[in-house]
């Protein structure tokens, strides 16, 4: 191995690992003063504290829920587990919420996972791209026969989520700081939802489990043909010329493209 990277293995291990120095890294940092020792853990502290801040910043309802110390907690288990992998923190804290579904302390808080997932969807939404959305008036010019075969471009912000909770309620619930947030009943059943950024704000959609199952198979790059008979295997009673209407009136696609 070269010196350089042997290096930045060192450090990476010394900083988000045992927190312990090596050689390699001690004939890198220059004497006098503290030691090589103390200036990695100066270092070292300082990462985990600005890392520990952007998940704040990124998952403030998940951090209410479960008090400051806790978070911190949670927090530098996860930066040890799922260091940085880009040079921006925005992209920083897509796993979490796989992470606290296997987080053996917040166990008695099954939802939280999905809480997590819902802001990062949030989170990804608003710095997803601008686009136009599709207008009902650029699909009458096309033919009646050949709509089964036609996709919808979904909106770059679009993210769709499934909860076995009320987490859109949870999430709802603890948007203000001020006094106590209202009790959820967590038997109240789970949700299906759409995030989206059509304009300048984020919206969280509840979604009817039809319409979810019609809008995943599109993003996913099926036709409506496709998307209908999706739709149909959940809900039999499917409005399908409504829920297509709604949704490109919500915003939702940007553009359309027939399929083979």
């Amino acid at each position: 191995m070269s010196a350089l990277p042997e290096l930045q293995t060192a450090f990476k291990q010394a900083v988000f690992g045992d927190g312990q120095t090596n050689a390699t890294i001690e004939s890198a940092i220059a004497t006098g003063g503290l030691t090589a020792a103390e200036k990695v853990s100066i270092h070292r502290n300082n990462t985990f504290l600005t890392l520990t801040d952007s998940l704040t910043a990124v998952f403030p309802v998940v951090a209410r829920l479960v008090g400051e110390e806790f978070f911190a907690a949670t927090a530098r288990e996860f930066i040890q587990r799922c260091p940085p992998r880009h040079a921006s923190l925005l992209f920083y804290g897509g796993g979490f919420g796989d992470f606290l579904d296997g987080f053996a302390p917040a166990a008695s808080l099954p939802y939280l996972g999905d809480v997590a997932r819902l802001e990062w969807a949030w989170h990804e939404a608003f710095h997803a791209g601008d686009a136009k959305p599709l207008a009902a008036d650029d699909l009458q010019r096309l033919a009646v026969e050949s709509l089964g075969r036609l996709k919808l471009t979904p909106h770059p912000s679009a993210r769709l989520l499934i909860s076995d909770y009320p987490t859109a309620a949870i999430w709802q619930a603890n948007q203000s700081c001020d006094g106590d947030p209202e009790t959820i009943n967590l038997d109240a059943g789970g949700c299906t939802l759409l995030v989206i950024r059509p304009a300048l704000d984020v919206e969280v959609r509840i979604l009817k489990p039809g319409v979810h199952a019609l809008l995943s198979v599109l993003i996913s790059g099926g036709d409506l043909t496709q998307a209908h008979a999706g739709a149909v295997a959940v809900d039999e009673n499917f409005d399908f010329e409504s829920a297509i209407a709604d949704l490109i009136g919500g915003g939702t696609f940007t553009s359309y493209f027939q399929g083979d």
